[in-house]
């Protein structure tokens, strides 16, 4: 299995592995140990919370279930779990957007790229 791949599955099933948007984090741990702390979203409140699988970061809320899930592919090395396997792997990155747009069509996964709007300046 390839890094590519692994998105690829994620962009077409909302999952990487047993990480999901809704799981629970007790849920998750039971199958890949602990998470990493990341730290709190805001410095003023304790939730939402962010925890990571190697590059797999997960915004928890005081529910402790998953409300988003991103990705970070820019690192020389993207650690990512192994679907069905419940290991963390490392696999040769950067990943760049044209890639991983690219792998998505060829899997047939339809997609629409955000725009996010910067005020001037």
């Amino acid at each position: 299995m390839t890094a590519m791949s692994i998105l690829a599955e994620f962009g077409s099933t909302a999952a990487v592995g047993p990480l999901r948007c809704g799981a629970t984090l007790n849920g998750i741990a039971a199958t890949l140990g602990p998470p990493w702390d990341i730290g709190r979203v805001s410095k003023r409140r304790r939730w939402p919370h962010l925890f990571s699988y190697g590059d797999v970061e997960l915004c928890v809320c005081r529910c402790r279930r998953v409300t988003l899930i991103s990705v970070q592919t820019w690192r020389d090395a993207i650690e990512l779990p192994v679907p069905g396997t419940g290991t963390l792997t490392a696999y040769a990155g950067p990943l760049t957007h044209a890639r991983v747009t690219e792998e998505l069509r060829a899997i047939g996964c339809p997609f629409t790229p955000v725009t996010l709007h910067q005020p001037p300046g």
